[in-house]
């Protein structure tokens, strides 16, 4: 799905965030807070659903299984490419976002391609051998990636936003609750500590008591106004 600014105008390019608000859903034609406000501040906002994601079979959702971060990576780019190619995305204004496993693709996005000049990062993970016995996924990574002693050079492969690290060079914020079960903040802290020691601007910021959803209003609107600034730092407003 493709949410353009106010006064969207053609012939401009503007400024695009792809954002990835779902796990293994998909991105419908609903109302979605992030990624309206992201385009009342006029952004160009993309909502790719990618391959493992639900609505369009059994094959499409299983494409990615036992294969994360890679033909995921492959249809987001490809969204990110024709929307520059059709002259609606800057190409020097790119920015890239989610929440969960969106925030995983974002942090294999950013080791992937460097063109992306701002990101956020909100509960993801990139080392999925810390994950293994400190999430909630023990039933997933026995029986669909296999134990890490078992099948290490897929931990291996799959970790490659962690393990190399040193590309990337997007500016990012990662956030989390101090709580969550789901996705725990070790994970957001490797990923914002791999990103300081490469002297890469990074924030961190952790909301105490909150799991993996962010639920309390006042927290959920510091998020919110983090991630405009965060973007607003690295992206430039749209001009005739």
């Amino acid at each position: 799905m493709l949410l353009k600014p106010p006064g969207f105008r053609k012939g401009v390019k503007y400024p695009m965030i792809v954002w990835m608000s779902h796990g293994m859903g998909q991105d419908a034609f609903e109302f979605d807070t992030i990624s309206q406000m992201l385009a009342a501040r006029g952004y160009l906002v993309v909502n790719p659903n990618f391959r493992s994601s639900a609505g369009r079979g059994r094959d499409f959702a299983r494409a990615a299984f036992g294969d994360w971060g890679n033909l995921e990576i492959v249809d987001i780019l490809g969204a990110v490419d024709k929307l520059v190619a059709d002259g609606l995305a800057d190409p020097d204004q790119l920015g890239i976002g989610g929440w969960s496993y969106g925030a995983m693709l974002s942090n294999a996005a950013i080791a992937t391609d460097t063109r992306f000049a701002a990101a956020f990062s909100g509960a993801g993970m990139s080392n999925y051998i810390a994950g293994y016995g400190t999430d909630e996924y023990i039933w997933t990574y026995d029986n669909e990636l296999g134990r890490p002693w078992e099948a290490n050079e897929r931990y291996i492969k799959m970790s490659y936003p962690f393990l190399h690290a040193d590309r990337i060079e997007t500016p990012t914020l990662f956030m989390v609750g101090e709580e969550d079960l789901n996705v725990p903040l070790i994970n957001s802290e490797q990923m914002y500590q791999a990103l300081r020691s490469l002297d890469i601007a990074t924030q961190l910021v952790i909301y105490p008591g909150e799991h993996h959803s962010i639920s309390r209003p006042s927290f959920v609107q510091d998020r919110l106004e983090r991630m405009i600034d965060w973007y607003g730092r690295y992206l430039v407003p749209a001009s005739d």
